[in-house]
């Protein structure tokens, strides 16, 4: 792809006239730039500026990059006006808020519904969508220990990457640590004052889980692995929102650990709102927010 792109001179032959781009708010550069050598075409770019999940990544926003005339398209299939009204009310926080609001469906009963996140999470069937990988242990842990079939959706070698360094960090093995944030601590008394200032989230959360787990915390996430049931015989999926784009489901219950994310005074809070809105718009007919982040709403 990146050949591609900086070849200007390959491009599909002539009888594709029609180059259609769905997901354009989070395509690649090189695939930007390929699309850039295909202006001889009708180029039609598909996507919502505010669902960008990638942007960490390196991802670019195509959305009102080219010269096209704009469609907005202002009515939502999937949910009705409780859950549009919310999603509003996240996105006018954006620095850039959109031009045109989402409508509801009239003929469609959605429901939004704060939760106290001291309590258990809400019991119902649909997904469990958290910001961080670790959050998805904490809560499937707790789903398995009530006896509810899941099927969690996540990189479970990247988290036990990150659970390993802060066990070589716990034992004095600085030399065996090869993770960026964890590398730059002497101690775990210096990582946990660090996490405090600067809460790199999905470290952040998997020292909370070694803190709660200590040495076990491997063995969880592998027992976790274990009794991970397939999608369609799970009565809860638990996943990041990063995970599950273009998905839906009747219910959705958002993880408290938006809100640490959003309140750290280093987040790119256009971003994590993005995040926020692609996950309660997941919803058809009910969403679960937790009181933590009722500010933002």
């Amino acid at each position: 792809m990146k050949y591609w792109s900086l070849t200007a001179s390959i491009t599909l032959p002539d009888d594709y006239e029609n180059i259609i781009v769905d997901e354009a708010q989070d395509i690649s550069g090189a695939f930007f730039n390929v699309l850039r050598n295909h202006t001889d075409r009708n180029i039609v770019i598909v996507g919502d500026t505010y669902q960008q999940l990638f942007k960490w990544r390196g991802a670019v926003n195509s959305m009102g990059l080219f010269d096209k005339p704009r469609f907005p398209l202002t009515t939502s299939y999937r949910f009705g006006e409780a859950i549009a009204d919310c999603s509003n009310r996240v996105l006018a926080k954006h620095s850039q808020p959109p031009q045109y609001l989402v409508c509801g469906q009239q003929n469609l009963r959605s429901q939004v519904i704060f939760y106290d996140e001291s309590q258990n999470l809400p019991n119902m069937a649909g997904a469990i969508l958290t910001r961080t990988r670790s959050q998805i242990i904490f809560i499937a842990d707790n789903e398995l220990r009530a006896g509810h079939k899941i099927h969690i959706k996540t990189e479970i070698n990247s988290l036990k990457f990150i659970i390993n360094n802060i066990i070589y960090l716990s034992q004095g093995e600085l030399d065996k640590i090869t993770h960026p944030y964890i590398l730059k601590c002497p101690n775990v008394a210096f990582l946990e004052s660090d996490l405090i200032d600067n809460p790199e989230p999905d470290v952040y959360f998997a020292w909370k889980l070694f803190k709660k787990y200590g040495f076990y915390t491997t063995d969880l996430i592998d027992k976790i692995a274990e009794n991970n049931y397939p999608v369609e015989q799970a009565v809860k999926v638990i996943s990041t929102t990063h995970a599950i784009k273009g998905q839906e489901w009747d219910n959705i219950v958002i993880a408290p650990d938006y809100a640490v994310v959003l309140d750290n005074p280093n987040a790119d809070i256009d971003s994590e709102l993005s995040v926020l809105y692609v996950a309660i718009t997941r919803a058809k007919h009910k969403v679960f927010i937790p009181e933590s982040l009722k500010n933002y709403f």
